[in-house]
């Protein structure tokens, strides 16, 4: 299905468009747990269940932030799905997350055992659900591997790798869009859930998800558009302390799919160029606006909403490889922008929004700029490296119709780091590489009179941006 590239309209707040501030709430919405090992009243409405922080008390404090000032952005990490989102300090309000269409997440730096307690207060709007993750970052920043509790007004679920694994009720007299304190206690295969201190979720893993992959707290927000979004303030970690050898360990995260079948051999080179030299050397630019493809010295910077395309056709077997990185872009006119209090602001390398795609395009015509933003020409494969949040998929596109061939959850890139994504094209399949490890492998599923007509390849970028760093096509063998 094509997924909208419309900005959501959002609806008011509650209470004339304010959401309460966390300082001064009453007394009926009051934390549970004021902080870490103190209990007090439970909400009104139900008995508390015994408290999570009780099973912590004798482990230290590792991470502790009012997240009101922008230096705790030193020790996050941002990782900002398919469609935008931002991440800014609102106040004594907190720290406003916002996804737009996808997800916002903030990963806290310091590796963790598979022991912690972590509490942080939150309140969530009309729009956009509360999402934390006890576990991850998976393969560079994927927040759709490990797991993950994602929590509405009024239910909630877990999720293991992206899929739902148990789902849960919020009592009727917890007001979510009030002031409340979110526990999660991690006990190995034991994940454990609650809110003001009434447990909302217990669920053992048998098989549990450990290791380095595993081993980050993060938390944020599902869509939530221009208004709404999901506050967080005072995030509290308690661990058992870790030795210099098990932080290295959990440390030392792969950022890429194992290395299993390797790319093909190169052959004749057809074209190699730096990224800065593109523009006027057979490549054509497609911009929703101008000054979105920009040469820089040895690089390209290439800003959404744009594409560059390989003016000349290629027959037969041949590889496509660019070089590049992720850097981060607001979108225009997006609250925030420039304020020192967000996230991109401060720290300008932590972000970046993941909308990078290589395109292999039939016939002779470049599609215009519209097309291919909106997933619509004539025939050709889209491959989204990632689609957002850390899917990546090979999409055969046709028209106005859309098939996800492929799709991996095993790469979500980190802004600022070096990558080598490579398309192999053999009739009518392909093959994506990420640094030279296989990351998709797909075969078009219709008109196969067309698999050997000579295609078009190029780049384009939705939202965010990317440097180009040098492009080469060659034949393989």
């Amino acid at each position: 299905m094509r997924s909208s590239r419309r900005r959501i309209r959002c609806r008011p707040l509650v209470r004339g468009g304010t959401l309460m501030s966390f300082v001064g709430a009453t007394a009926a919405t009051c934390l549970c747990v004021t902080a870490l090992g103190q209990e007090t009243t439970a909400p009104a409405g139900g008995p508390a269940a015994p408290p999570l922080s009780a099973q912590a008390a004798e482990w230290p404090v590792v991470f502790r932030e009012t997240l009101l000032d922008p230096p705790v952005f030193n020790r996050l990490h941002q990782c900002l799905g398919q469609y935008g989102g931002d991440t800014f300090i609102e106040g004594e309000r907190g720290l406003r997350m916002r996804g737009i269409h996808t997800k916002t997440v903030l990963w806290v730096n310091d590796p963790l055992p598979d022991r912690f307690y972590a509490s942080v207060r939150f309140a969530m709007t009309k729009e956009g659900l509360l999402a934390l993750w006890p576990s991850g970052p998976g393969h560079g920043n994927a927040s759709e591997m490990s797991y993950c509790i994602w929590l509405e007004l009024r239910q909630g679920k877990l999720l293991r790798d992206g899929v739902e694994v148990q789902r849960f009720d919020v009592p009727t007299d917890i007001d979510l869009m009030q002031p409340h304190t979110a526990e999660v206690l991690r006990d190995g295969p034991r994940l454990a859930f609650a809110v003001d201190g009434r447990a909302l979720l217990d669920y053992v893993d048998e098989h549990p998800l450990t290791g380095p992959l595993h081993s980050r707290f993060g938390f944020g927000v599902v869509q939530g558009g221009w208004e709404t979004g999901v506050y967080y303030r005072d995030l509290e970690i308690r661990a058992p302390a870790l030795s210099q050898e098990e932080r290295k360990l959990l440390t030392d995260v792969a950022l890429a799919p194992p290395v299993t079948t390797p790319p093909a051999a190169n052959g004749e080179l057809i074209f190699a160029a730096l990224g800065g030299s593109l523009p006027g050397r057979q490549w054509l630019a497609q911009e929703m606006s101008p000054q979105r493809v920009c040469p820089t010295g040895q690089d390209l910077v290439v800003l959404g909403a744009s594409a560059m395309c390989y003016a000349h056709p290629i027959a037969g077997k041949f590889a496509f490889e660019v070089r590049m990185h992720y850097v981060p872009a607001l979108l225009p006119g997006v609250e925030g922008e420039g304020r020192a209090d967000t996230m991109q602001a401060y720290l300008r390398n932590g972000a970046g929004e993941h909308n990078f795609a290589m395109l292999v395009l039939f016939g002779e015509q470049i599609p215009g700029v519209k097309q291919l933003y909106e997933d619509r020409f004539p025939m050709g494969w889209l491959i989204e490296l990632p689609a957002g949040h850390g899917i990546n998929r090979a999409l055969w596109i046709k028209g106005d119709n859309m098939t996800s061939v492929a799709e991996t959850p095993y790469y979500s890139p980190i802004g600022g780091r070096d990558y080598v994504a490579r398309v192999e094209r053999d009739a009518d399949r392909i093959r994506v590489f990420l640094d030279g490890r296989l990351l998709l492998e797909a075969k078009q599923a219709t008109d196969p009179d067309q698999a050997d007509s000579p295609v078009l390849v190029g780049i384009r970028q939705n939202h965010g941006g990317v440097v180009v760093r040098h492009v080469g096509i060659c034949r393989i063998q």
